[in-house]
């Protein structure tokens, strides 16, 4: 993992919300209990889902939601050429389910 995505992450303020529809908003107490229960996986380790897919990126926003029983991070990030890709993640495994370019 690069010193700069180490840096993101210290850095990284997590934003705990939901959109309209089926996602639910969380907030920040639940999202311990949740840590804590184990029932999502260290933001680190989602971190590190990242850093195999990009070397060097900017972590620009993170959102957590609840989607019909799943948890869901949405990830805004810059990467070295310059684009902001949206990726959604799966909270539990950390496995990337959706990598999409920002218009």
């Amino acid at each position: 993992m690069s010193p700069y995505l180490v840096a993101c992450l210290v850095g990284a303020s997590l934003c705990v919300a939901g959109p309209a529809g089926n996602a639910d908003e969380l907030n920040q107490d639940e999202v311990l209990k949740l840590r804590r229960s184990g029932l999502v996986a260290p933001f680190q380790d989602i971190v590190q889902s990242i850093a195999k897919r990009y070397a060097d990126v900017q972590i620009l926003e993170v959102e957590l939601e609840a989607d019909d029983g799943k948890y869901i991070y949405e990830i805004e990030i810059l990467v070295d050429d310059g684009s902001v890709r949206e990726l959604e993640i799966d909270a539990v495994s950390g496995t990337i389910l959706e990598d999409e370019l920002e218009d």
